[in-house]
C-alpha cells in the first residue's frame, strides 16, 4: 500500500498518509481515485486550519438556512478589500471598504436603499461626510 520511503517524508505528511491507509484500509474511504483526492483535499484545509494561516479572497456570511446577508473579500473590479452587510431581504444596507488609494470608505443605506449615508476620510484634506434623503438628493454635506 504505503512503501516506507513515503513515511520518511516530513512529519505532516506522515500523519496525512498513516491516516489515509487506515481509512483505505477500513473501507471507508477510498473507493476510487476520486475519494481519494477528496480525503486528501480535506485533509490539507484540515492542516492549514491547524496552522492558524487561512488565506481566502472572499467569505460569505450566510443565515442557517444559506441565504447570503454579508460578505468580506477583494472586489474584482479594483482588488480593494471590502465588506458588505445586507438585510433579511437581501438588500445591502451597510458597506465598509478600503478605496486603492488608501482612502476608507463607509456607506449606509436605509429601507429600500433610501436614506443614504456616506463617509470618506481621504489621506489629503478633511473628512467628507453626506447625507441623501429618500429622493436621492443631497440635503446635506460636511465640509
Amino acid at each position: 500500500m504505503f512503501s516506507s520511503t513515503q513515511f520518511a517524508a516530513a512529519p505532516s505528511k506522515r500523519w496525512r498518509l498513516a491516516l489515509l491507509a487506515l481509512l483505505c484500509a477500513s473501507g471507508t474511504a477510498c473507493a476510487t481515485r476520486a475519494d481519494k483526492l477528496e480525503l486528501e483535499q480535506r485533509l490539507a484545509a484540515l492542516e492549514a486550519k491547524a496552522s492558524g494561516d487561512l488565506q481566502v479572497q472572499s467569505v460569505q456570511i450566510v443565515d442557517k438556512k444559506g441565504k447570503v446577508h454579508g460578505s468580506f473579500g477583494m472586489r474584482a473590479e479594483d482588488g480593494s478589500p471590502q465588506l458588505l452587510l445586507q438585510d433579511t431581504d437581501g438588500r445591502n444596507r451597510v458597506l465598509l471598504r478600503l478605496h486603492p488609494d488608501g482612502t476608507p470608505i463607509l456607506v449606509m443605506w436605509g429601507k429600500e436603499g433610501r436614506g443614504t449615508s456616506y463617509l470618506s476620510v481621504p489621506g489629503e484634506g478633511p473628512p467628507q461626510l453626506m447625507f441623501f434623503d429618500k429622493d436621492g438628493g443631497q440635503p446635506v454635506k460636511l465640509p
